[in-house]
């Protein structure tokens, strides 16, 4: 995970994102690795198998943060497969 620009970079495998609060909580493996206010974040990208509750979306997008991303790959080969981007405003 790298924060860079007020951009939040999550590239660990298997990592939840969720609303506590009024913050964002990013956990992995079932303990909390980081948790920080939503007005200081602008923008998220997830890379691979990274979940995002609902709560969190609806939260972002009450809360200024424009973009949330996936990057998504295929299994086999580490090749790019798609991308989903949620936009707000």
């Amino acid at each position: 995970m790298k924060k860079l620009q007020n951009t939040l970079y999550i590239t660990t495998q298997g990592s939840y994102l969720h609303k506590e609060r009024e913050t964002l909580v990013v956990e992995q493996e079932r303990k909390k690795v980081a948790q920080l206010p939503v007005h200081s974040i602008g923008h998220i990208f997830c890379f691979g198998n990274v979940l995002v509750s609902p709560f969190l979306l609806g939260f972002c997008g009450e809360n200024n943060v424009l973009t949330i991303g996936y990057i998504l790959f295929k299994e086999k080969d580490d090749e790019f497969a798609t991308s989903i981007f949620f936009r707000f405003r």
